[in-house]
């Protein structure tokens, strides 16, 4: 079932069906972070901007190399770009809208949040990251292999 939808649901699709999950999972399983509304809302905010120059920084840099930034056609891909944010992480668009909804998470103010969280990682690596991997590494071969041996999926702190 999951193979039918590799690479046909948009990940901005996944990130909005993640946040009503969490949304949803605010409302209904009260467990408040141990923050101050204020501090826990500005926390939220910061996160959110944090993910708002990650994703800035990963779309200047595909227009610089004018390569695809279509996530459902990787065959469009021209080039493997590894410079500037992705010499961090191969998948910095990814990481950013897991920031974000982090920040809406943090905003929300529910630890049960966290269950949106590890959705969006499960669908997000299932659908969209492991059919894209598989793509370039037919594509580019061992250009790709050991781009993805020098740099983490999901950044630095996770290799």
């Amino acid at each position: 079932m999951l193979s039918q939808l590799e690479l046909k649901v948009p990940p901005l699709v996944i990130v909005v069906v993640c946040a009503g999950i969490m949304y949803l999972c605010a409302q209904t399983i009260q467990h408040e972070w141990l923050l101050a509304t204020h501090l826990r809302e500005a926390l939220g905010v910061v996160a959110l901007v944090f993910a708002g120059m990650v994703l800035s920084a990963a779309l200047i840099t595909f227009r610089r190399h004018q390569t695809t930034m279509n996530p459902l056609d990787p065959n469009q891909t021209n080039s493997i770009v590894t410079s500037g944010i992705y010499g961090y992480t191969r998948n910095p668009m990814y990481v950013a809208m897991f920031i974000a909804l982090l920040g809406w998470g943090i905003f929300l103010g529910q630890i049960s949040t966290g269950i949106g969280l590890v959705l969006y990682v499960v669908a997000i690596t299932q659908l969209q990251i492991i059919p894209e991997e598989r793509v370039l590494k037919e594509k580019f071969g061992d250009a790709f292999l050991h781009y993805c041996e020098t740099t983490s999926r999901w950044g630095k702190l996770l290799h």
